[in-house]
């Protein structure tokens, strides 16, 4: 995935610290000249990415 703002790392260990899966809305992505373009939910993105919970988003 590209992204298209630099993530703020500060909120991601933020989302990290008080995360609760069943809180966690969907990611919006877009694709788009030939590649993965995150529109909405980048820090989410990246700390689901920093938790290991990228698996199936229906458990």
């Amino acid at each position: 995935m590209n992204e298209f703002e630099k993530t703020d790392m500060a909120r991601v260990r933020r989302i990290v610290a008080q995360f609760d899966p069943k809180l966690f809305d969907p990611i919006t992505i877009t694709f788009r000249d030939g590649a993965y373009w995150v529109v909405d939910g980048a820090h989410r993105l990246a700390a689901a990415k920093m938790l290991g919970t990228m698996g199936d988003p229906n458990e």
